[in-house]
């Protein structure tokens, strides 16, 4: 039984070793691609609702969930 699981290490030990090594590439220097202010503010814009959206939903409705535990 030693010998089957010595010989998938062995086999598969390259093929795991290869998959994991990374080459981090840091990049210095400014942007290939300008990014006009205009869709800066309007990705902001949409983060900013997506986000608060929910916390406003509920700070709304907070009378409708009291009425329904009350109830």
């Amino acid at each position: 039984m030693s010998s089957i699981l010595k010989g998938i290490v062995s086999r598969s030990a390259p093929i795991l070793r290869a998959s994991t090594l990374q080459k981090a590439a840091y990049w210095s220097g400014p942007p290939r691609v300008r990014i006009s202010f205009a869709e800066k503010a309007v990705a902001g814009t949409g983060m900013i609702l997506i986000i608060c959206a929910p916390i406003i939903w509920v700070t709304v409705n907070v009378k409708h969930y009291k009425k329904s535990h009350t109830e």
